[in-house]
């Protein structure tokens, strides 16, 4: 099934059937490599498949829905953004390793006060901190994304508690849309993740980016 998936995808890409490929690919360009587009994720569901292309020089992806019953067809074009979700836990008074203590959880970037930051030449940071970004890939629908980020966390709730009682902590959501025709779209909480977000003593904070050319 995967391979046909696959196949019907990259056909809608060559064969432009759908107005919105059309409108899309008229300004932007799959990446391709080795005479094939580049596929950043494929996610097979209980009736859906959805197939995730790279664009070139984009964070953004060239999304197409297929439906798997009652056979394998495209049903829907989209252009989905590219999402960083990751908690970033900041202090000015105590350091990395108090921070990292607090749980189980192994950070994925540790600064401390000082260091040299990555932008702004010569700028240093002015207070501790650890990120936990367990998931780097852009691809996949906000949703999922933060369902599966909070299932992590929830794996050592009493440390992620205690980590918010002596520090700043913020779920930091980083999407990177496609201009379009400029309506961006928002996000869906379900009741229940803000329960879950909740119980572990978390806000949530949305820093957005809009690139690409828009529609002629």
């Amino acid at each position: 099934m995967k391979k046909i998936i696959l196949e019907k995808a990259i056909e809608e890409i060559k064969e432009r059937c759908f107005g919105t490929t059309q409108q899309y690919l008229s300004v932007l360009k799959i990446k391709y490599e080795n005479d094939q587009p580049v596929i950043s994720k494929l996610e097979i569901r209980e009736k859906e498949a959805i197939v995730y292309f790279e664009i070139e020089k984009e964070r953004f992806f060239f999304t197409v829905y297929l439906d798997t019953q009652p056979e394998i067809s495209v049903r829907w074009i989209d252009i989905t953004p590219g999402i960083r979700i990751y908690l970033r836990a900041i202090s000015y008074d105590r350091n990395t390793d108090d921070l990292i203590s607090c749980t189980k959880i192994k950070p994925s970037e540790v600064v401390n006060m000082g260091d040299q930051l990555r932008y702004g030449k010569g700028m240093t940071s002015k207070f501790h901190a650890i990120t936990i970004e367990p998931d780097k890939e852009l691809a996949g629908s906000f949703e999922e994304k933060l369902k599966n980020f909070v299932n992590i966390l929830e794996k050592d709730a009493k440390g992620i508690i205690k980590l918010t009682k002596i520090s700043e902590v913020c779920i930091q959501v980083v999407p990177y849309y496609y201009i379009g025709n400029g309506c961006i779209g928002g996000f869906y909480f379900e009741p229940q993740i803000i329960k879950r977000l909740g119980k572990l003593n978390l806000k949530i904070d949305f820093d957005m980016y809009v690139w690409g050319e828009p529609f002629r």
